[in-house]
């Protein structure tokens, strides 16, 4: 569940950046790719609640789990999901 989120995210950006090259800013959507692609390539995608008591969740770049900055053990069908 939480690959489908970076997906959606992903997908979200990348659909948003679609959108501003047709408004004659192909330039900088280049560029706004380009720091996408090295974000989620270099850094962890952090999800949030609204609740504080909820500790912080985390997508590593190598897809790994991290809840609270604790490691957390997927399946391999976790992992693929």
């Amino acid at each position: 569940m939480m690959n489908m989120t970076l997906i959606f995210r992903a997908s979200a950006m990348v659909c948003g950046l679609v959108l501003l090259s047709a408004c004659g800013v192909k330039r900088q959507v280049h560029r706004d790719l380009h720091q996408a692609r090295q974000e989620v390539m270099f850094n962890n995608i952090t999800l949030q609640a609204d609740d504080k008591g909820v500790p912080v969740a985390e997508i590593t770049p190598h897809s790994d789990l991290l809840i609270g900055h604790r490691p957390v053990r997927l399946t391999a069908h976790q992992h693929t999901l």
